[in-house]
Formats: structure tokens, sequence, C-alpha cells
């Protein structure tokens, strides 16, 4: 189990520069990403976008790239390209003046932009891109580990509010024959009182009423369907990937019978146990919510 809110970040050296990044996020039904780049990496939206949504399935992600300058670095590269340029305008401008010789090495590489330390051009823009997917990698490797983190505090919580809602059931099992039977006998015995001296037909008829008033209060079913609900919970909450609308679905369903057994109760012990489940199912909805 995962939570949708957490926090990561990273920074990473590259020969173009450094990036830092920043990821928080947040509970959302959907799969939400917005990035923040600079301009120096604005070709590379698309890339870090799709990794982002590669490793996360639900939530609302905000993430902020910055770059930095590449610390000085001993190991120099050469712009052979423009040293090319450099020796071809040198030797035309020597024909050209008549001037005897050619450029040698030492002066090419005096000239500006031939000897660097960093990269240059399109070997800069993708050095640097692959510099922010690393930060980002490392970003969301942090963000996942303080999403997993907070998602077993919350299976915690699930494990403590469930066991206080079997609580509940197994007081309901124990207490709903007993209350549809004193039910019974005090509707009876005041329909009785009313029926005295009236025809035995009709006193036939209220009997046959009695019954499927009776029927009619039997929780049985509601509480079956409440504990089969309960142990599809917990098996869900222990697997792993997208299960917060699995879980979300079956705390509806679990609302839905308590509420249908509160209607049905007439009894003090069972409106208090319905109570205190309900309690219960609302504070794990309300958790639920932030499940991955």
């Amino acid at each position: 189990m995962r939570s949708m809110t957490g926090f990561g970040s990273a920074t990473r050296e590259g020969p173009a520069g450094s990036v830092s990044c920043e990821l928080r996020s947040f509970n959302h039904r959907q799969l939400k990403v917005s990035l923040r780049l600079p301009p120096s990496l604005s070709g590379w939206e698309a890339d870090l976008e799709a990794r982002l949504r590669a490793s996360l399935a639900r939530g609302s992600v905000f993430g902020t790239l910055r770059t930095g300058r590449p610390k000085a670095s001993t190991s120099s590269l050469v712009d052979t390209a423009l040293a090319r340029q450099y020796a071809s305008s040198l030797a035309d401008l020597a024909a050209e003046l008549g001037l005897p010789g050619e450029p040698d090495l030492a002066l090419l590489a005096s000239l500006p932009g031939v000897v660097v330390t960093s990269p240059v051009g399109e070997k800069a823009d993708d050095a640097l891109g692959e510099t922010a997917e690393e930060a980002l990698d490392a970003a969301l490797a942090e963000l996942a580990a303080s999403r997993a983190s907070e998602g077993k505090a919350l299976r915690k919580d699930f494990e403590a509010r469930l066991r206080r809602v079997s609580k509940g059931i197994a007081a309901v099992r124990r207490r709903a024959p007993r209350a549809a039977a004193e039910a019974r006998d005090r509707l009876r015995a005041r329909l009785e009182e009313v029926l005295e001296g009236r025809p035995a037909a009709l006193g036939e008829a209220v009997a046959r009423e009695v019954v499927l008033l009776a029927d009619r209060g039997d929780v049985t079913e509601e509480v079956t369907r409440l504990d089969a609900h309960v142990a599809a919970f917990r098996e869900a909450a222990g697997g792993e990937g997208e299960i917060g609308r699995r879980l979300d679905f079956l705390l509806q369903e679990m609302l839905r019978e308590v509420n249908t057994i509160g209607s049905k109760s007439q009894d003090a012990v069972l409106s208090a146990a319905v109570v205190d489940m309900k309690v219960e199912v609302d504070r794990m909805k309300e958790q639920a919510a932030n499940v991955e």
C-alpha cells in the first residue's frame, strides 16, 4: 500500500552542469503531473513526464527542476569543429596576406571556445538532459519511499479500525436474535391488548403481519455481507499497485450495510454497535482517499 502524499529531492552533477529536482505529491482521483523546467530543459519535458507516469498510478505530482553551472573540471573537451574553422580561416588569411607558416596546435588551443570544460551545442543539451533524468529518477525513488512509508502507517490504522468493525459485527451477531425475539414479543403483547374481544380472523391477519415485520427486521444477510467486505478489504489492503479505488468501493459497500443494519434495528445495544462501526468506516473512507 502506498499513500499519494510524499516528497522527494535529489541533485546530480554532469559535464554540462548540475540539476536539482524536487517532487511533491498529493491525493487526486487520477494521475496529474505538473513540471516546472528551466528553458535549457524545455525539450526534455515529455521525456521527464513519461518517466514519472511510468512509476506512479495516482496522485497530483508537482515537480521543479533547476540547473547549475558545471564544477571546474581537470579534463577538458575540445570543440574540433570550431578548431577546424579557425585553422581554415587562419590558413586563408595567411595565403591572402602572403605570410609564411601555418597555424600550430598551441595557437588553435588558445583561441576562444576551442578548449572547453563542458559540452557544447547539441552535446550540451544531451548531457544536461541525461543529468536531469538521473536527478528525476533519484528524486522519484525518494518520493516512492516516502509514499510507501506513509502507506505503511495507513495500513496499520486501517487494521486497528477493521478490528473495531469486526468487534461491532460480533456484537450485532450476538444481540440481533435476542433483540428480534424481544421486539416480536413486545409487538405481540401490544396487539393482543388491542385485539382483545375482536374477531379471530382479524387476530390471525395481524399475526401474519407480525411475522412479516420480524422478517424485515432480520439483519443476518447484512451482517454476513459486511463481514465479507471486511475480509475483502483486508485482502486488498495487503496488495500492491493501484488499490485505492477498490478500497474506496469496499468502504462504500460496508457503509451501506452498516446503515441498513441501523435502519432495521430498534434495539439500544444494536444501535450503539452500529454507531461505532459507522464512525470507523467513515474515518477509513477519509484515509482511503489518500491511498494510491
